[in-house]
């Protein structure tokens, strides 16, 4: 099995029943809804779609909707605009200058935040300009590396200290409809501060929801304030895609690791996302250099990779997770136990509660028994989001009587949930527990099991007890 989870990109290749099906049958374990591109009920078609696959298979499968964030685009052109070097441009709401090319873009608060010789880059930064003055509804620029512009292209500015909402009318429109339909987690574009998720959070409390908060790291100002940001956050993704373009490139891998070893280090799980299997979307096999990407993923600690367009629009979907399934189980086998990811910044600082002593015992015993496998009890997920983070070399069933939890604790690392009916007597619903992973031949009479929970059981509360049973 694969430890570290894979979340694909739900998209016009994946959204037919038995596709989508094939997916999960592969190892997927986590579904993304881009509300970047698609309506409501396309989303919810797929949704039911994803809900029905889950239940026919008795697969839990966790739900994320993305957010578009307060994405610029190039306005509507009646025709692509071609630029060259040395340039002067017109870019804004309004075309005020007839002399000049006009870039149109679809944000007018924009315009404020602008200062001189700050740069702007246009579809991927293959185009790059630079600010040289503004007015009221426009600014003008000078082209440093021209390109054709066409219409509906993402616009970037990384050096510009954006006076825009974390939350569009869009987003907000979109997050309604995402709680409504039940979604289990909402991935925030864009994130510049924690006040970001903890307004995003507010919303999701006052309309009776439990959606978790995944923070996406792709700006700037996010790096400077991320430890704010990662203690509000449930989770956090790595989404390399526009952190590329808003920070030189040759930056990716190094914040790529840090922000794996933040996240081990406070055990907040952490998602690494965008191109990892790129040359896929119409190859059958992967760049070396892409099998690399996501073992080094692994090896850093990583909770879940994420395809986008490889199984969104891609022409071989169903062997993309195949293939990132077969990387992850290769570069699990060589983290052993004596292998400790982020030990060193456990040492330095590790959260203080029962659960995490627990973990940290868990871990401990591991290295010096042989054990088969993690048992554990929970109502809220948190006991097996704890203990996930800890990166055992073992699989952990967490057994819940909460569909709605099963879902959630799918997409983390290590974790595969198993519904339960909670029953008084402690020993009693061991003893079903261990009858329910021998009927499904995941352990076998002899083995040497760490169960955990908090006792009472049926009662919710912190995690109390480890033992290690015999089966």
């Amino acid at each position: 099995m694969n430890l570290t989870k894979i979340l694909f990109t739900i998209g016009p290749q994946t959204a037919k029943d038995e596709v989508a099906e094939a997916l999960i049958k592969e190892g997927a374990r986590g579904v993304r809804f881009n509300f970047s591109h698609g309506d409501h009920d396309t989303h919810l078609k797929n949704y039911r779609m994803i809900r029905e696959i889950s239940r026919k298979l008795k697969i839990p499968i966790a739900t994320v909707m993305d957010l578009q964030g307060p994405k610029i685009r190039v306005g509507s052109l009646t025709q692509p605009v071609e630029l060259k070097p040395g340039d002067i441009i017109e870019v804004g709401l309004k075309h005020t200058d007839e002399s000049l090319k006009f870039i149109p873009f679809n944000n007018k608060r924009i315009i404020s935040s602008i200062k001189k010789e700050e740069r702007i880059l246009i579809d991927d930064g293959k185009i790059i300009l630079r600010s040289i003055s503004s007015k009221k509804d426009s600014f003008l620029a000078r082209v440093i590396i021209g390109g054709v512009v066409r219409s509906g292209k993402g616009l970037n500015l990384p050096d510009t200290d954006l006076k825009i909402p974390a939350l569009t009318k869009k987003d907000r429109m979109d997050l309604l409809f995402g709680v409504k339909v039940g979604f289990d987690y909402v991935a925030l574009s864009f994130v510049r501060s924690p006040r970001d998720i903890i307004m995003l959070k507010n919303i999701i409390k006052r309309h009776g929801a439990s959606m978790k908060v995944i923070a996406k790291i792709e700006r700037p100002e996010a790096l400077r304030v991320i430890d704010e940001i990662y203690e509000v956050a449930d989770m956090v993704m790595i989404a390399r895609g526009d952190l590329g373009i808003e920070m030189p490139v040759y930056q990716v891998p190094v914040i790529q690791k840090r922000l794996i070893a933040k996240a081990n280090q406070i055990k907040k799980p952490v998602i690494v996302a965008t191109q990892m299997l790129e040359s896929m979307m119409s190859a059958l096999t992967p760049s070396r250099a892409e099998v690399t990407d996501i073992s080094n993923a692994v090896y850093d600690g990583a909770d879940v990779v994420m395809l986008s367009g490889e199984t969104a629009t891609g022409s071989y979907p169903v062997e993309c997770v195949r293939m990132m399934k077969r990387i992850i189980i290769e570069a699990e086998t060589h983290i052993g136990l004596d292998t400790s990811i982020g030990e060193d910044l456990n040492c330095i600082r590790r959260p203080s509660s029962k659960v995490h002593s627990i973990a940290a015992a868990i871990k401990q015993i591991t290295r010096e028994q042989k054990i088969r496998c993690i048992i554990t009890f929970t109502q809220s997920g948190k006991t097996a989001e704890i203990i996930s983070k800890y990166h055992l070399p073992l699989p952990i069933y967490a057994f819940t009587p909460d569909e709605n939890v099963m879902n959630k604790i799918s997409l983390l690392r290590g974790v595969f949930p198993i519904y339960i009916r909670y029953e008084k007597n402690t020993d009693h619903l061991i003893d079903k527990a261990l009858e329910i992973l021998l009927n499904i031949k995941k352990i076998s009479r002899g083995d040497e099991c760490i169960i955990t929970g908090g006792m009472p059981i049926p009662k919710r509360g912190e995690t109390n007890f480890l033992k290690i049973q015999t089966v």
